[in-house]
């Protein structure tokens, strides 16, 4: 899956109408900017920004007698690795 290309039809906003179906496959990705860490303690550690990704699978699933689409992916991201990441990045 190339995730280099963005297709800006399939971006989530408040007038999108794209629906999506079972079995797709997308590489969600989530951008906050300008968050504040209140606790941080030098200038730089104050302001950042967020970046989330992940492949999911759109399935579906009946709550009642309405059918939902609901997102999940197949493999679970192991935590402490996103740590050693952060605190590699720290000590450079």
């Amino acid at each position: 899956m190339g995730i280099e290309f963005r297709e800006g039809s399939l971006l989530i906003g408040p007038k999108t109408q794209f629906v999506v179906r079972k079995g797709q496959v997308y590489n969600l990705n989530v951008g906050l900017s300008g968050l504040v860490n209140k606790a941080a303690e030098d200038k730089e550690g104050k302001n950042y920004a967020l970046f989330v990704g992940d492949t999911v699978v759109v399935n579906e699933v009946r709550v009642f007698d309405d059918w939902f689409a609901i997102l999940y992916h197949t493999s679970l991201k192991i935590i402490h690795e996103l740590i050693n990441i952060l605190s590699h990045e720290n000590m450079s």
